[in-house]
């Protein structure tokens, strides 16, 4: 009986298969010409072309990395900034000591224009809290319900242009320094002992200035840090009273 002659493979059906098993010249480099085929006519450059396709995925390899070693290192200098704040707030003994470093050191550290903790009070409404324009950094009382409100229900919240935006408490915040914040990050302060909520606002006079996330998970362990290291201070000192 005579065998039938075998099927002719079309181009996509060899196209297909050289796609799905990408080993295959690694396996058989006899079927790649020892020496570049003619260009001219239809004949196809298949040696040229791929070298040029690894040269491609080389330089694309090479864009990868570098890209990484720049995470890297990012994620390294936010990682020490966030490191040297913290033991920072840890080394105050007192809470002048505390917000010395709050409204002096931290600007520079966290390459802020200003930083404000918020802490929310009953009272919040008979103390009328004014700051020198050149520092409007510092303490503020807030009504009850305020961090909530802009917070919308997270732990931290970017506002990248404050000037798009209308956001319900955020001078309570701010006070009279509102007309210099252009973009700010809030994070939420849970004072366990006084039971109280608070926030710890970092201001920008620049847009936008708030873009790495990585930055900003590691300012929630900053915001960590000093919400126990307050509720420790005013909890020692009595403080709690005209909260």
């Amino acid at each position: 009986m005579a065998k039938g002659k075998p099927p002719i493979l079309t181009e996509e059906q060899v196209l297909d298969y050289l796609i799905s098993h990408p080993e295959f010249f690694a396996s058989h480099p006899e079927a790649l010409p020892e020496a570049p085929p003619s260009t001219s006519g239809n004949v196809v450059e298949l040696q040229g072309f791929m070298v040029g396709r690894l040269q491609t995925q080389l330089k694309e390899a090479r864009h990868e990395c570098d890209e990484l070693a720049a995470l890297y290192r990012d994620h390294t200098s936010h990682e020490k900034v966030a490191h040297d704040a913290a033991l920072a707030i840890i080394g105050a003994r007192t809470l002048e000591q505390l917000l010395a470093v709050l409204t002096i050191d931290m600007l520079t550290r966290l390459n802020v224009d200003l930083i404000r903790v918020g802490l929310e009070s009953g009272l919040a409404s008979a103390y009328g809290a004014q700051y020198h324009e050149d520092n409007y950094s510092g303490v503020a009382l807030l009504d009850v319900g305020v961090v909530e409100e802009l917070l919308v229900g997270k732990p931290t919240r970017v506002l990248p242009d404050t000037r798009k935006l209308q956001v319900e408490g955020l001078y309570q915040v701010w006070t009279e320094g509102v007309r210099q914040v252009q973009s700010c990050v809030l994070l939420r302060l849970w004072l366990p002992r006084l039971k109280r909520v608070g926030l710890l606002a970092l201001g920008a006079k620049t847009p936008n200035h708030f873009k790495s996330k990585d930055a900003t998970q590691l300012l929630q362990f900053v915001a960590r840090v000093l919400e126990l290291k307050l509720d420790h201070l005013l909890f020692i000192n009595g403080d709690e009273e005209w909260i």
